[in-house]
């Protein structure tokens, strides 16, 4: 029988190795969303999984200049997902995915792209995305920025067995997946390590000067199309 990547997905949906205290992977539909807006025209959109990052800018008192932002932990609801393409299209700008390095986050990454929770295909969907997540170039932003104290494995979190089965079945959903994050982020996961928000991006953790760095990773101009739902790789379904 060929390879299936969607019922080795299926499996994984539906197994009873699966805790029912694991991350649900259904939208919460009234999960709430926080918006920032700047006053003029975004240049940037940028979508966060969770809220460590706004935290840092906000306490620092100033959020990066023409960049709007929007915040929900978990996996997006239709309702939520035709809200950020509607925002996108006015504002003439891509989404920018910005989550953990962590299967959870990468399937909240391919539920952006295909345009629906259940990551089968919605038809018209032509969000514009960009992955900003934990890549390559923040791995290496991060490394060169550590604080003499801090060593970067201790900031590492093992999976747990299910994350592991969740790793191995969201392979065949997102197949670009080194392409998307890079080899050596994809290493980490394959290693069964993964590297959260709140390690990322914590000032405390890094010498002075990271976050605006960081800010300007995650900000400036992207050479290349974002990419768009119709013409991602994607697996072949059976019809």
């Amino acid at each position: 029988m060929p390879h299936d990547p969607w019922k080795i997905w299926q499996r994984f949906l539906n197994s009873a190795g699966r805790p029912r205290d694991y991350e649900p992977l259904e939208p919460a539909p009234h999960a709430p969303l926080e918006l920032y807006r700047p006053e003029t025209s975004p240049r940037r959109f940028l979508y966060f999984t969770k809220p460590a990052l706004v935290r840092a800018w906000l306490a620092a008192g100033k959020l990066p200049a023409r960049v709007a932002i929007a915040v929900r932990a978990g996996i997006p609801s239709r309702s939520t997902l035709t809200l950020l393409s509607e925002l996108s299209t006015q504002w003439d700008v891509p989404v920018t995915f910005i989550g953990d390095l962590r299967p959870y986050d990468l399937t909240i990454y391919s539920v952006l792209r295909y345009g629906d929770p259940s990551l089968r295909r919605r038809r018209g969907w032509n969000l514009k995305l960009q992955y900003g997540g934990i890549n390559d170039p923040w791995l290496a932003l991060s490394r060169a920025s550590f604080r003499k104290e801090i060593q970067f494995e201790h900031l590492l979190i093992r999976m747990t067995a299910p994350e592991t089965r969740h790793l191995e079945a969201l392979e065949g959903i997102l197949p670009d997946m080194e392409r998307v994050i890079g080899a050596e982020a994809l290493h980490l996961l394959r290693s069964g390590l993964t590297f959260h928000l709140e390690g990322a991006c914590n000032p405390a953790v890094y010498r002075r000067g990271f976050i605006p760095a960081l800010t300007q990773l995650l900000t400036a101009s992207r050479r290349g199309s974002p990419s768009r739902k119709s013409s991602a790789t994607r697996p072949a379904r059976p019809s």
